[in-house]
């Protein structure tokens, strides 16, 4: 079953895949690894450190770390127990760092593929985010090769400056300020959506998938293509890639 069959058929499979994904209780030697790197990320000000954002300070975390994708899956349901810690402690660093860990996350998956050389393997990813109090940002972000299935919502700018592969939410895009950004600045890949607000900003290619798009849709958008299967409100005036409701092109020309 691939990602449109999960999403047609209401998400009623998932929780039977997401068990035969051996989520355990208690997490293996292999996700304490992990968590511990991410604590690790979670205490460093990296904010302004391109090597944050990049990927590159995580990577310098995992390097000695070898993991599965099931490892990734079992990572994720651990999540909550961490907000947790972050909200008991106040320790605003952890807190300001726990609500961008898709930035973790992002990188957590883009190295597994790397070190693996596992590029064209089309498998999805599950990742389990129910539970959270409040929805992780920046999850896809850079996403190069992955297939991400999340159960769960997301926080703001969900596959931000993605460039491949495919990621689809079976939970909201939840919303900061009034926006969630979804796709902002992608460059390729697939995006499915159920819901998302003033979306694909800066976007130049692939395509988003969105049962209900609100806000401004495609402002300052180069490229890629949009579309929407129940309902919009306003499309930017400079937005120059392709929109389609419900099957028709009603934005951009075909080539």
């Amino acid at each position: 079953m691939n990602l449109k069959d999960l999403v047609k058929d209401e998400y009623s499979t998932l929780e039977e895949k997401v068990q035969t994904q051996l989520i355990q209780e208690k997490p293996s030697q292999v996700v304490l690894q992990i968590l511990t790197a991410f604590e690790e990320w979670l205490s460093i000000s990296g904010i302004q450190d391109m090597n944050y954002w990049n990927g590159n300070t995580t990577k310098e975390l995992l390097k000695n770390v070898f993991y599965s994708k099931n490892d990734i899956t079992n990572f994720t349901t651990q999540l909550p127990l961490i907000e947790q810690r972050v909200i008991y402690q106040k320790n605003n660093m952890w807190k300001s760092n726990f609500s961008r860990a898709g930035i973790f996350l992002s990188s957590l998956i883009n190295f597994y593929y790397e070190k693996n050389n596992t590029e064209n393997n089309t498998e999805e990813i599950i990742l389990f985010l129910k539970g959270l109090e409040k929805p992780i940002s920046y999850i896809g972000y850079h996403n190069a090769f992955a297939h991400i299935l999340i159960h769960g919502d997301s926080g703001i700018c969900l596959g931000t400056s993605m460039t491949d592969g495919e990621i689809t939410l079976l939970g909201s895009t939840c919303t900061e300020g009034g926006s969630s950004h979804a796709g902002q600045n992608m460059k390729g890949g697939i995006l499915h959506l159920p819901n998302a607000r003033n979306a694909c900003s800066y976007m130049s290619g692939g395509k988003i998938h969105i049962k209900r798009a609100t806000g401004i849709l495609g402002w300052k958008m180069e490229g890629g293509e949009i579309y929407i299967s129940e309902s919009y409100e306003k499309i930017s005036e400079d937005c120059k890639g392709k929109i389609y409701f419900k099957g028709k092109l009603i934005h951009g020309e075909e080539e």
